[in-house]
């Protein structure tokens, strides 16, 4: 209503001026112009950002976000935080690919989720993960090795966020990739290599202790090739976790896909953490989606 209101008088003053001086009615001029301009600008970027939709799922709010542009500065821009409980993701691009979805919560929302997994509230479902809108799976799901004296899938249907933040095993919208066993959960093939949970959770405290001086260590990929998304999941816990101050803290953690062609699979992926109170990001990295 003010910025309606100030237009108008910016168009009352201009047609003075155009009357009684050129020069000034050049002026008046241009300012009518920009402001239309931050005032258009203004209005496309409420109509994409500021429409939260009453779209739930087990309590978490989906928005959609239309363009991979917009996603990406949401994603790692640090003057952007969103509602607590919020679930943000992307719309597929042209050719029906995932691009990426980040969850926003604090310590609280973290741990309830946790207690609420663990005491059977909400349950996880192999169905509905073979259900699951997943684009390129079914070109994959064949393809299996024998790793430690048994046959395991080369690839599996991944999390964009972790189920303990989503509490979604692709029962609603489109929430997972396709990665390979090594990314998600850091399968090595050559090395018959499959992580216990003592290692992971080893993985999580290394690269918590690594970001901390250099948050943006990882986004060479050569130094997360020993690392899967499951490691960098765990991680997070040891953000919120560090203090009484951190726990209250609002955070945001999402991935976002990449592709080096038109395949329906993505290369690799990004990771991002960013602490909303303290605007700075905590984490930020890159992990090749290979075998």
């Amino acid at each position: 209503m003010i910025k309606l209101i100030l237009k108008g008088l910016l168009i009352l003053v201009g047609v003075f001026f155009v009357i009684s001086h050129l020069w000034f009615s050049i002026v008046a001029f241009l300012s009518i112009a920009l402001l239309v301009f931050v005032y258009n600008k203004g209005k496309d970027k409420d109509e994409t950002l500021g429409k939260i939709e009453k779209n739930y799922f087990n309590h978490i709010n989906y928005i959609p976000i239309r363009t991979r542009k917009l996603f990406h500065k949401s994603l790692t821009s640090l003057d952007f935080v969103g509602h607590k409980g919020a679930y943000i993701l992307a719309d597929k691009d042209d050719l029906g690919r995932i691009v990426g979805g980040f969850m926003v919560f604090d310590g609280h929302l973290l741990d309830a989720q946790n207690k609420a997994i663990k005491v059977g509230f909400y349950k996880r479902s192999d169905d509905a993960r073979k259900k699951a809108d997943v684009p390129g799976f079914d070109t994959v799901k064949q393809e299996w090795a024998i790793v430690q004296g048994k046959e395991r899938p080369l690839y599996h249907r991944t999390h964009l966020v972790p189920y303990r933040l989503c509490l979604n095993d692709g029962e609603y919208k489109h929430v997972m990739f396709t990665g390979t066993a090594r990314l998600n959960s850091g399968m090595r093939i050559k090395d018959n290599y499959l992580p216990t949970e003592e290692e992971h959770n080893r993985n999580a405290e290394v690269i918590f202790k690594t970001v901390l001086k250099n948050p943006m260590y990882y986004m060479n990929p050569k130094r997360t090739s020993q690392f899967s998304l499951d490691d960098f999941e765990r991680s997070i816990s040891h953000f919120v976790h560090q203090s009484a101050q951190a726990y209250k803290h609002t955070y945001r953690y999402g991935v976002e896909c990449f592709y080096d062609d038109n395949t329906l699979i993505p290369s690799h992926v990004e990771v991002t953490l960013v602490d909303c109170t303290d605007y700075k990001v905590l984490m930020r990295a890159t992990l090749l989606n290979i075998i």
